[in-house]
């Protein structure tokens, strides 16, 4: 899941290779040459939008692979296909518990040790909803 995802990343790795941009030179570059520094931030941001996707849509993968022992392509697909079923569901409890995340993490770090394990039940507790008739 993590290959497939980072390999969304692969254009804006070539448009900074064409560039001639290195993470050596990445702030020099974004601050002489504010054209390429917006051209690469769209790319970024572009290929960013698939990959969340596929974050989104898989997230119940290992859930699956562990609790009812799928090999991962099958436990990929049923975890897309049961996700696209119920996305503003799944969609806003995970946004909230993003949002307990995110304020735990301001608490200089933490309150991360009480809101992750929050998203972790909210997230389980997806998991049991969607797929107990399974």
């Amino acid at each position: 899941m993590a290959l497939v995802s980072e390999l969304c990343f692969l254009p804006a790795l070539i448009a900074m290779k064409m560039k001639g941009v290195t993470l050596e030179n990445l702030e020099a570059t974004f601050t002489s040459d504010p054209q390429t520094a917006l051209v690469l931030m769209l790319v970024f941001l572009a290929c960013s939008i698939p990959a969340v996707y596929f974050g989104f849509c898989w997230m119940f993968a290992l859930p699956l692979v562990v609790d009812k022992g799928l090999s991962f392509w099958p436990a990929m697909q049923l975890s897309r296909n049961k996700v696209l079923q119920h996305p503003w569901r799944i969609g806003v409890l995970l946004a909230v518990a993003g949002i307990y995340g995110f304020s735990g993490a301001l608490l200089f770090g933490i309150g991360i040790l009480f809101t992750l394990p929050l998203y972790f039940g909210i997230k389980l507790a997806l998991y049991e909803a969607i797929f107990r008739q399974d």
